[in-house]
């Protein structure tokens, strides 16, 4: 099979299974990075396509890390920087922002806070039927973090937060 893969906002390809899982082994892409097979409209990611690239994730909770194989050899704080600023890249084009950040950790934001003034005053003026809709928006909107962490051995680390 042929793959299409995105790199620093660019995409590449075609490359066989076997170039994609060496990308993927080298740590050039990870269980986020975005793909697409060949004459296919949606894009995936290496991640929910695993099985079929014969990849094992490796399990660990929140963690989405890749390889199989794990590379026990430890990075420089200059490879850590990289891999964290395109981790940091790629969240971005998900419609995430960066809250803070330091050498090797990030915190990414999705969403926007819920103005509860306005739906306080909506409620009341709306003789409490408001109310039903600020809940629903209340539970199911907000902010929602992930903290990224760039290991010492180069493993990016995904914890959700939660949400505010």
């Amino acid at each position: 099979m042929r793959w299409y893969y995105e790199e620093s906002g660019q995409t590449h390809g075609p490359v066989e299974d076997q170039e994609l899982r060496n990308l993927v082994q080298q740590g050039v892409l990870n269980y986020g990075s975005r793909i697409i097979l060949e004459g296919e409209s949606d894009w995936g990611t290496v991640g929910q396509h695993a099985s079929q690239l014969g990849i094992n994730p490796v399990a660990d909770g929140h963690s989405q890390q890749l390889p199989a194989a794990i590379d026990t050899r430890r990075r420089s704080a200059e490879e850590r920087k990289a891999l964290l600023a395109r981790q940091i890249q790629m969240a971005a084009a998900s419609r995430r922002r960066v809250e803070s950040q330091s050498d090797f950790q990030a915190v990414m934001v999705l969403g926007k806070p819920v103005n509860h003034v306005l739906h306080a005053i909506l409620t009341i003026f709306t003789c409490l039927l408001w109310g039903i809709v600020w809940l629903i928006v209340g539970l199911t909107g907000g902010e929602k973090r992930e903290l990224l962490l760039v290991d010492e051995f180069g493993n990016v680390h995904v914890q959700h937060l939660g949400k505010s």
